[in-house]
């Protein structure tokens, strides 16, 4: 016994000896890996251009390991501290990147070339496109990545602070409802909407699904936007759809549910402070004479948050599908899309459905067709929108001005008021039956026939048709004896818009001594 407790007590030893000697050299092994991590060397070196040979200065050079950096001088030249293991990126508007190895060099000079691609990618402009090297007017341009990058009901929302001088004003915060553009300011003192043209024809970005976007150019200069005369004085916004690719067929699916509710409220007295002002109001009216005394034990009153009663968490969601393919001669592209949001006003709504057919067919070397044919519902719920402009009886500034101390219902289940509060909002609300339903069906068809090279005669058309009804029905109410309605009353109304637009046109297309590009358009539009 005593020679196997021995033998386990040599082994233990040996063990703690093995463990320290792994420890000592892991220790000595992370020293020396640390050392070697911490060890900097100083690079320097030169960039230029690599078109004119000519230093660069103000280039960003930047550590991707610790991310410090610095910029070249006026010669273009620059030092920096950094780990003989790291990788330099050298950065200049204009210029493409580079990222270059240290690899334990002291001296790194490189040469930069100018990013081309962005000068030689192609705007819409009126009744055509250019490259952007050769846009002399003021033009933003907005890609679909952008617009989709934040879930949105309409186009004006999705382009608001991503054009510069293009200011986007939401006309009240019902949902579903547009917004105002200003294009560099107002204008005139009668300045109107930007004119917008969707795949080359007139029409509306309250109509859009913002998926069906592929692109968004903002006409903001008189050049750029002349050849539409009078009507592009506020303003030019030209909208070019999604279309299909040659290639397998492709579907795509987004879909996105949110939850919207007030970011912050107005600061309002309590029961206590409210009923101080109103003893002093009425005190200083009677001269002196006169008081009130609504409870006899003020401080026991209950504060009700009107804001919160009035305003409640609403839901939005959207529901996107798109098939698109094509082969050599034709593309086509189908989408359908489901917005929902329900306003954080009880009994308010919008709900939109769109759906769209795009095609371009090669039907020869010379005649190519396209038609691009879509369908739009919506349904808007809630308040017309002069209700929500009513000075003097609008629901939100009747949330305001209620008293403190009033609940929202009575125990019988009647709306509750005060003398002193204003009217109770929620009979408003609770009441209001309001639908406003909007049906429209469009086609936009068109023919390019190459007569000679560079001649192209484009012939197209579109249509319109749209049916608006609107019904609301106004039962008997009594909330107070200024707020009330005696007889039921049912209002509707029954719109239908019809419109066209026939465009015809010759644009040729040359070059001169492969320098000059000239290009002259001549047609009409009706």
């Amino acid at each position: 016994m005593k020679r196997k407790t021995a033998r386990i007590m040599k082994d233990r030893v040996a063990l703690r000896l093995l463990f320290l000697l792994l420890v000592t050299g892991l220790s000595y092994h992370l020293g020396l890996a640390s050392e070697k991590q911490q060890e900097k060397i100083e690079v320097h070196g030169t960039v230029t251009d690599a078109s004119t040979k000519e230093p660069l200065p103000g280039v960003t050079v930047v550590s991707k390991q610790t991310g410090s950096g610095t910029i070249t001088d006026v010669d273009g030249n620059y030092t920096i501290s950094v780990s003989p293991t790291d990788v330099l990126q050298f950065s200049f508007v204009g210029m493409l990147s580079e990222n270059i190895p240290v690899n334990n060099r002291k001296e790194i000079s490189i040469t930069m070339s100018a990013d081309i691609i962005g000068l030689d990618e192609l705007v819409v402009t009126g009744y055509g496109v250019q490259k952007k090297s050769d846009l002399t007017g003021s033009i933003a341009s907005v890609s679909s990545e952008k617009i989709n990058e934040v879930p949105v009901a309409g186009i004006d929302q999705a382009l608001q602070g991503r054009a510069a001088g293009v200011n986007i004003i939401p006309r009240s915060g019902a949902p579903g409802q547009g917004s105002v553009v200003q294009i560099r300011g107002i204008s005139s003192i009668n300045s109107g909407d930007p004119l917008v043209i969707i795949d080359g024809v007139a029409g509306s970005l309250d109509n859009l699904d913002p998926n069906d976007i592929q692109s968004i150019e903002i006409l903001k200069d008189a050049s750029s936007q002349a050849i539409y005369g009078s009507n592009g004085g506020d303003g030019v916004i030209l909208i070019t759809t999604k279309k299909g690719e040659s290639g397998k067929t492709k579907t795509s699916f987004n879909y996105y549910r949110g939850l919207e509710s007030p970011i912050k409220t107005l600061d309002l007295m309590n029961s206590q402070q409210w009923m101080a002002m109103l003893e002093e109001k009425l005190y200083v009216n009677s001269n002196g004479k006169d008081s009130i005394a609504l409870t006899t034990q003020p401080d026991t009153l209950k504060t009700y948050d009107w804001q919160k009663i009035v305003f409640e968490p609403a839901v939005t969601q959207n529901y996107d599908l798109g098939v698109s393919g094509g082969n050599e001669k034709s593309n086509f592209r189908i989408s359908s899309g489901l917005y929902d949001q329900h306003g954080i006003v009880r009994n308010t709504g919008y709900k939109k459905i769109t759906f769209r057919i795009k095609s371009e067919h090669e039907l020869t070397k010379r005649i190519t067709f396209d038609e691009n044919t879509s369908y739009l519902n919506t349904v808007y719920n809630g308040f017309a929108q002069w209700r929500w402009n009513d000075y003097y009886n609008n629901p939100i500034q009747n949330a305001l001005i209620m008293a403190p101390y009033v609940p929202d219902y009575n125990p019988d289940g009647t709306w509750a008021n005060s003398a002193y509060g204003g009217n109770n909002p929620l009979a408003q609300m609770d009441i209001e039956n309001r639908k406003d339903r909007y049906n429209e069906f469009e086609s936009n068809l068109g023919v390019k026939i190459e007569i000679i090279k560079g001649l192209v005669f484009t012939s197209r058309f579109d249509g319109k048709l749209g049916f608006q009804d609107t019904k609301e029905f106004q039962p008997i109410y009594y909330n107070t004896t200024e707020d009330k309605r005696t007889h039921n009353a049912l209002v509707q109304s029954n719109r239908k818009n019809l419109s066209y637009d026939a465009q015809q046109y010759l644009t040729y297309n040359t070059k001169l001594f492969d320098h000059h590009n000239i290009t002259l358009m001549v047609g009409m539009e009706a």
